[in-house]
């Protein structure tokens, strides 16, 4: 900063220091409008939080229905076969898939020990 330097009269001379006032000036204003600019981009996000949020769970809700809507049948399918299994007297081995009775230790078809 420069200080401005006594004239012959006894005052000091303003036109000395008028650089440094302007810059500062300038300077103030720059700081100002950043800080105002980062308040008020904080605050429109803040704003707007819950609509960009809604949105991107709107974005992955079709693929999420789409996978229910492929997997839903599987699962009853597997639900019916368990159901219906569950009364039978047979069962199927777990290497080869043959359907053997309950009771026995070994596959028929691969030899394969049951559980």
């Amino acid at each position: 900063m420069v200080v401005p330097s006594m004239g012959e009269d006894g005052w000091f001379d303003a036109s000395s220091a008028q650089g440094d006032k302007s810059f500062l000036g300038v300077a103030l204003c720059m700081v100002g409008f950043f800080i105002t600019a980062g308040i008020g981009g904080m605050l429109l996000f803040w704003a707007n939080a819950r609509k960009i949020s809604a949105f991107a769970v709107q974005q992955g809700m079709p693929l999420a229905q789409e996978g229910l809507d492929k997997i839903g049948p599987t699962l009853g399918k597997i639900a019916n076969d368990i159901k219906k299994g569950s009364n039978k007297e047979t069962k199927r081995c777990s290497k080869c898939g043959a359907t053997i009775s309950k009771n026995e230790a070994f596959c028929s078809k691969c030899g394969k020990k049951q559980y």
